[in-house]
């Protein structure tokens, strides 16, 4: 197994948050790769089509997270009922 180099940690406005600053570390990722890859986004889409693919992203990520607070609430209230009858007995 190959170990990657590390590359030196860039000041960006990108990653001034911690999240995406560890996001980037996973993925070996910084400030000028964000920024070519935002520019190939605006040439292949255009200005125009832009805010309707990130309203797109946006309504599929709060409907997974729906979902994923759904099934929590299921196991929850399935381990409730399994421990109910048992602290009856």
């Amino acid at each position: 197994m190959q170990i990657a180099a590390k590359r030196p940690v860039t000041f960006c406005i990108l990653s001034q948050s911690y999240k995406l600053y560890r996001f980037n570390q996973q993925l070996n990722i910084f400030c000028s790769e964000w920024v070519i890859i935002a520019l190939l986004i605006l040439l292949l889409f255009g200005g125009k089509k832009i805010p309707e693919l990130m309203k797109g992203l946006g309504k599929g990520v709060k409907s997974f997270k729906d979902g994923v607070n759904e099934a929590k609430e299921e196991i929850n209230k399935a381990k409730d009922d399994i421990e109910e009858p048992a602290s009856k007995k």
